[in-house]
């Protein structure tokens, strides 16, 4: 009997580099390896829960698979702010969008996250996020001339350099 060998397993099914090399062009073909550790394991990320009271809800703005999300205030500031309750999932789903939320902070054109809440009882989990008035995008587009789709389309593509 042959025993499997777990090096040569990784050899047979790792592409050769000049076939990587190919797939992955362009500024962004080593920007996985040049980050730390720290930048992409949410894992081992050390969550500073804050406490409910300093948060009021006023109503519902929204709601999707995985939360609801109402506009509320902070009662410390009176300061006007988004606040979305997390429906169960995996706890690392839950570690992993607040890693990404603080590693683009600050970026251009994208939401900054305030605080991270958690319900002591329930251990139901909230993000808090800046209030930025809005309209729905399916009543703003009706107006969008060719300068707005090309104004959006670029801060758009802004954060996405960010990201990245």
């Amino acid at each position: 009997m042959v025993e499997a060998n777990p090096a040569e397993d990784v050899k047979r099914t790792a592409k050769p580099k000049k076939i990587q090399d190919e797939v992955f062009q362009g500024p962004y073909k080593f920007v996985c390896p040049e980050r730390p550790d720290s930048f992409s394991y949410y894992d081992r990320l050390n969550l500073d829960w804050c406490a409910l009271d300093n948060y009021h809800v006023y109503h519902k703005l929204g709601r999707g698979k995985y939360s609801e999300v109402f506009e509320g205030s902070n009662t410390a500031n009176n300061e006007k702010c988004v606040i979305k309750i997390l429906k169960p999932v995996r706890i690392e789903k839950q570690y992993r969008e607040v890693k990404i939320l603080q590693t683009l902070y600050g970026g251009p054109n994208i939401v900054k996250l305030y605080d991270i809440l958690r319900d002591p009882a329930t251990k139901t989990p909230a993000l808090v996020f800046e209030y930025i008035p809005n309209v729905e995008t399916k009543v703003l587009a009706r107006s969008f001339n060719n300068m707005d789709i090309r104004l959006y389309t670029y801060m758009i593509l802004e954060a996405l350099e960010y990201s990245h």
